[in-house]
């Protein structure tokens, strides 16, 4: 991250983009599921009312009638439903120093610059 400083003071589109280039190769590495319970973009080990196709099983009461696979019902004779991986939102906050004390650092960059290029850094991936 030295050579992404400009001149240590201000934050830059150019080590922004950067950081998005990292966050997205970490992403890459590790699976995230969600264990919250909001509709958002992660997948969840959940089955329920999402867009990503989990599996076919037998229609269970309680199931939602508008996912029973009508195909697979009148090739098998009996009621089959469609299961879905719900979607969930895993909301995070990050908050960044910015009293004074953070309006210092080393000879390549502020505290304050360091601060919010790790936030960016986290919020990405």
């Amino acid at each position: 991250m030295s050579d992404q400083f400009i001149d240590g003071v201000h934050l830059e589109l150019t080590s922004l983009i950067q950081l998005r280039q990292i966050a997205l190769q970490l992403a890459a590495r590790a699976p995230r599921t969600a264990v919250k319970t909001h509709a958002g973009a992660e997948l969840s080990r959940a089955l329920g009312r999402g867009l990503d196709f989990a599996e076919v099983r037998e229609y269970k009461a309680g199931d939602d009638i508008r996912m029973i696979d009508w195909k697979v019902t009148a090739r098998s004779g009996t009621a089959h439903s469609k299961l879905f991986h719900e979607d969930h939102e895993k909301p995070t906050y990050f908050f960044v120093d910015y009293r004074q004390c953070m309006h210092f650092g080393t000879q390549k960059a502020l505290k304050s610059v360091l601060a919010a290029n790790m936030a960016a850094l986290l919020a990405l991936s």
